[in-house]
């Protein structure tokens, strides 16, 4: 992947995020992470009173994640394997919580597991975020899961119940704020 590449598919869920915190009035205080890296960092600095739950499979970059978070008192990483596909407590590790979330990041492995747990574990007032839509690997079971098309273009795709989410449409999110990013 080239650097352009890069850039392009991390400012999607980058401006999503940004604009959640500059545009509207959405302030969660509980949040759910699968698959750790910039974004926990970056949702760390935007809402420093909530308290983040970063899952990861890889046991490297789960401790250079760790390392990289540790002055961050909001922020818990935790590591759940993965054996041959089967999640070995990896989707459901919210659930053992008994927390409800406002906001879901999914950015990590089996997707629509996680999207799955993330409609049963975040508050009706909540959003959840799906980077990497555009990826088809990713979309075979979610399509299942939420009934969509495929749209290549779309590259992160949010769920909610929030009036914000008429905002987002309403202001032309896709064309007008982000790099081909989608509700």
């Amino acid at each position: 992947m080239t650097k352009q590449e890069h850039d392009f598919y991390w400012n999607s869920y980058q401006q999503v995020l940004l604009y959640l915190k500059q545009e509207t009035n959405f302030k969660p205080q509980h949040i759910v992470e699968w698959g750790a890296g910039k974004s926990t960092a970056l949702m760390a600095k935007l809402w420093p009173n909530a308290q983040i739950l970063s899952i990861e499979h890889d046991k490297i970059w789960y401790k250079r994640i760790s390392d990289a978070t540790a002055d961050l008192p909001n922020v818990t990483v935790e590591h759940w394997t993965l054996e041959q596909g089967k999640s070995k407590g990896y989707a459901s590790a919210p659930c053992w919580r008994g927390t409800q979330y406002d906001l879901a990041f999914i950015d990590g492995r089996m997707r629509a597991d996680c999207l799955y747990v993330a409609t049963q574990w975040v508050r009706v007032t909540g959003l959840t975020i799906l980077h990497d839509t555009h990826r088809e690997s990713y979309l075979t079971n979610v399509d299942k899961l939420l009934h969509w098309q495929n749209y290549p273009e779309i590259r992160t795709a949010v769920f909610g119940n929030l009036p914000m989410m008429e905002t987002f449409k309403a202001q032309g999110w896709q064309n007008e704020h982000s790099n081909n990013s989608s509700l």
